[in-house]
């Protein structure tokens, strides 16, 4: 087989896989890098619907948190932070560059479309991971309104799950500023 065709094989090989496996992998990869590298500070998501990705990184958490705290230099235990609306998206205004979304164009995204979990079902679904609760933190509310009171700790890694532009860019301003 010549290097085209192996270089083929790969692709379709990536693009036949679940979404969500590519997913898991690039979180804990990520993860691993920030407990490996020793990097100080919680671990965050902003954006947590289904809770999918929350569990995989509670599940990173638990296991690097015990694999790192009993290497040389005893690495911290890491908090895993968990932001969420719980309510949907918020209205996206007309002039906003949202607007020009497909999705918001053609309906599928919305004022309380994409809502996943409660607090409390997101809470349990990662207690079930992370016991006690001391591990991990459920924050709920609007990103505008939550980060400008929230003690944000140092973070070591950040994944930003927001469906709109204006999420993203509240949270990465807030994280940045």
């Amino acid at each position: 087989m010549n290097q085209f065709e192996k270089i083929v094989v790969r692709a379709k090989d990536y693009l036949t896989r679940d979404y969500s496996e590519t997913i898991l992998e690039a979180l804990l990869d990520c993860m691993a890098y920030a407990y490996g590298s020793a990097v100080e500070g919680e671990i965050a998501e902003f954006g947590t619907m289904s809770g999918k990705s929350a569990s995989i990184l509670a599940t990173g958490v638990l296991f690097n948190n015990m694999k790192f705290s009993n290497k040389s230099g005893n690495i911290d235990p890491k908090k895993l932070l968990l932001f969420d609306s719980f309510v949907g998206l918020p209205e996206v205004h007309a002039e906003s560059i949202d607007a020009t979304s497909t999705h918001v164009k053609n309906g599928s995204w919305g004022p309380g479309t994409c809502r996943g979990l409660t607090p409390n079902q997101l809470e349990e679904l990662v207690r079930s991971i992370l016991s006690p609760q001391d591990k991990f933190q459920v924050v709920e509310g609007w990103y505008d309104e939550v980060l400008a009171t929230f003690p944000m700790p140092l973070l070591s890694m950040v994944h930003i799950d927001c469906d709109l532009y204006s999420s993203t860019s509240t949270v990465l301003h807030y994280l940045f500023d």
